[in-house]
C-alpha cells in the first residue's frame, strides 16, 4: 500500500500526529532511525542502536538526563 503514511519518515509522522491533536506537551522520541529528523527537533530524540535499543547504559544515561530536564 502506496500511502503518505507508510512513505513518511518517522519524524514526519510523529510531526503530524502533534499538529493533528494539537497537543503541547513536553515530548521525547526514542527511536534507532534518525532520517528526516528537522535540525530544529533533534534535542528531542534519544537515537538508539538497531541491536542494543534501551539496553545500552549510554542511552539510558542520555534518557535519564533529557527526563530530568523536561
Amino acid at each position: 500500500m502506496n500511502t503518505w503514511w507508510a512513505n513518511a519518515t518517522r519524524y514526519q509522522q510523529i510531526a503530524a500526529y502533534i499538529a493533528r491533536t494539537k497537543t503541547d506537551i513536553n515530548r521525547l522520541a526514542i527511536d534507532d532511525n534518525d532520517t528526516g529528523w528537522a535540525e530544529a527537533c533533534r534535542d528531542r530524540l534519544i537515537l538508539t542502536d538497531s541491536d542494543r535499543g534501551l539496553s545500552d547504559w549510554r542511552v539510558l544515561a542520555l534518557l535519564s538526563e533529557k527526563l530530568l530536564s523536561l
